[in-house]
Parts: C-alpha cells; sequence; structure tokens
C-alpha cells in the first residue's frame, strides 16, 4: 500500500463505485428523457386513436410496473369483447423498457408476436438531447402500437 492509502483495496472500491453510481445517473437521464418523450407520444397517438375509434379505446389498458411499461389490448368492440388477433392464444400485448448492457437501448417485447421483439439503440451526445439510433420517437410509438391496436392488418400487409 502506498503512503497516501491510494493502493488499499477499499480505495479501489471506492472508486468502482463512483464511476458505477456516474454510470447509473447517467443511464436514468437518458432513459427520463427519451421515456418521457415516448410516454407523451404514445399518449397522443392512443388520443387520436380514441377521436378515430372511440369504442375501440377502452379495450386498450396501459400500465407501468418495475421500470417496464404494458400495453395489452383486452378485447374489440366489434367482438363485444373478445380478442380476435392473428395469434389467438395470447391477447396482444407490448411490454418494454430502458436497459444498459453496455449502451443505453428500448427493449420490446411482444407477447403475442416474438417475430417483433427488438431493442432500440440511442445516441448520447454532449452537444445535443439523447436520441434514438435509427428511428424518430413516433416511429416507434408507431412500432410498438400498430401491433396491438392493428394486429390483424400486420400479416395482411406483409
Amino acid at each position: 500500500m502506498n503512503k497516501d492509502g491510494t493502493g488499499h483495496w477499499l480505495n479501489r472500491c471506492l472508486e468502482e463505485e463512483k464511476k458505477r453510481q456516474s454510470e447509473v445517473e447517467g443511464f436514468r437521464a437518458v432513459a427520463g428523457t427519451l421515456g418521457t418523450a415516448l410516454s407523451v407520444q404514445l399518449l397522443a397517438d392512443l388520443y387520436r386513436y380514441e377521436l378515430l375509434f372511440p369504442e375501440e379505446r377502452r379495450f386498450i389498458e396501459m400500465e407501468q410496473k418495475a421500470g417496464a411499461s404494458t400495453i395489452v389490448r383486452t378485447g374489440h368492440a366489434v367482438s363485444s369483447g373478445i380478442v380476435k388477433s392473428a395469434y389467438p392464444i395470447q391477447q396482444p400485448a407490448v411490454k418494454f423498457w430502458f436497459d444498459y448492457h453496455p449502451n443505453i437501448v428500448l427493449s420490446c417485447t411482444f407477447d403475442h408476436r416474438g417475430d417483433l421483439d427488438r431493442e432500440f439503440s440511442t445516441i448520447v451526445r454532449v452537444d445535443a438531447a439523447p436520441a434514438f439510433e435509427a428511428a424518430t420517437i413516433e416511429e416507434i410509438s408507431e412500432y410498438l402500437l400498430k401491433p396491438i391496436l392493428f394486429d390483424s392488418l400486420l400479416d395482411e400487409t406483409k
């Protein structure tokens, strides 16, 4: 150990912990900024959906739990509330959250369409607000909502 104590294992652990905490703070800031922007866009899109399909909106539920958001379609007005998706075993649902490994990504999984599971990478620059690398907030909102709101159209348009 050095006379100033810098070689002591506790000092090394302290430096590693400070670095980890700094990374966590950065992750939370980026996830918070992008999460807020995405939430605003999702709510705006769901509001527009409600204007266009007033009877259907009541079958769309949103939930946030343990850092993850979930959007589920519980039924359809035209089918007396029974979900008739292209994949009838499960209700159309998407779960999405921010993850850090080693870059910040938005991960999303679809309960009824595993083929749509995806990660959206982020870009963090000093001179600009955080953003998604390959898509706009509007495009991600569409990616998350379309399989939930219009699941039966996905197979017809491929």
